[in-house]
Parts: structure tokens; C-alpha cells; sequence
């Protein structure tokens, strides 16, 4: 697997088709030199990861709109409101136990967001707050290769 260095910044790819983890950045406080190279990578790998980060909701929304205006979202919570442009996905009930009917299920089968609309959205960002040491992957495919 390649590796490339700009500044702190640093690149290893992920796999031939799809894919980079970029280290030695916060992306909280990113420069314009680090975020001209990071849009660049993303145009070049098509995903992209960021190890590391300690990141609240309002970090995801000022670091997502680094690369455009949010999009309204289509779905409900339990609530009945629709759910704000950055959101938590949960596989457990309120109480931390596994839940056979989550609010989303979209997170256990494949899918592409948004691909329902006009113009389908350039990418979706995702956090893992809590990931299991093995098993529970989000995989990811380049379609274009398909």
C-alpha cells in the first residue's frame, strides 16, 4: 500500500479501488493548505478515513460543510421530527442493549444514500463512536468499477 506525506499531513491507501486513511491532521482545525489536500484525496479515493478524531455533533456539521451547504434529511425520529443533517445511528435500545427493530435499519443491509434524489449527495460523513474490536464492519464499494 502507497504512502504519501504533505507536511504533517499523511496518506495510506486503503485498497487498490477505494479507499485512504489520512493521518496527522485535526480536522476541527484544519488549515486551507490541509483542506485543499484533503478534498483532493477524496476526489482520488473516494473515501476517506480519519483515525483518531474526538469529535462533538457540531464538529461533524463544521467539518461536513467544508465541502457544501447540508441537505435536509427525509427521515423521522421517534419524535415524529425530521432528523437534523448530522444525527446518530444506533444498533441498541436506550438502556445500551442490542435492538432487533433500531429506529434506522438501513445500517445492516446495503444501500447508497441519497441516490433517490435529482442530484444524489457528493458523500455522506459517518463516525464510529463506540466500534467493536472485530466484526460489525461498514463496507463500502466503488460502483463505477462495478
Amino acid at each position: 500500500m502507497d504512502t504519501t506525506q504533505a507536511a504533517d499531513l499523511r496518506v495510506r491507501r486503503l485498497s487498490p479501488s477505494v479507499g485512504a486513511e489520512v493521518s496527522g491532521v485535526d480536522v476541527r482545525t484544519l488549515t486551507a493548505s490541509e483542506l485543499a489536500r484533503i478534498k483532493a484525496l477524496f476526489l482520488e479515493h473516494h473515501l476517506l478515513v480519519f483515525p483518531h478524531q474526538e469529535l462533538t455533533d457540531a464538529d461533524i456539521q463544521r467539518f461536513a460543510e467544508h465541502f457544501g451547504p447540508l441537505e435536509g434529511n427525509q427521515v423521522r425520529g421517534v419524535d415524529g421530527a425530521i432528523l437534523p443533517p448530522v444525527h446518530r445511528i444506533a444498533n441498541v435500545d436506550l438502556q445500551g442493549r442490542p435492538s432487533a427493530n433500531p429506529l434506522l435499519k438501513s445500517n445492516y443491509t446495503w444501500h447508497t444514500d441519497k441516490a433517490y434524489l435529482p442530484t444524489p449527495s457528493l458523500m455522506t460523513l459517518l463516525w464510529g463512536e463506540e466500534i467493536p474490536p472485530s466484526g460489525g464492519d461498514t463496507q463500502f464499494v466503488r460502483t463505477e468499477q462495478a
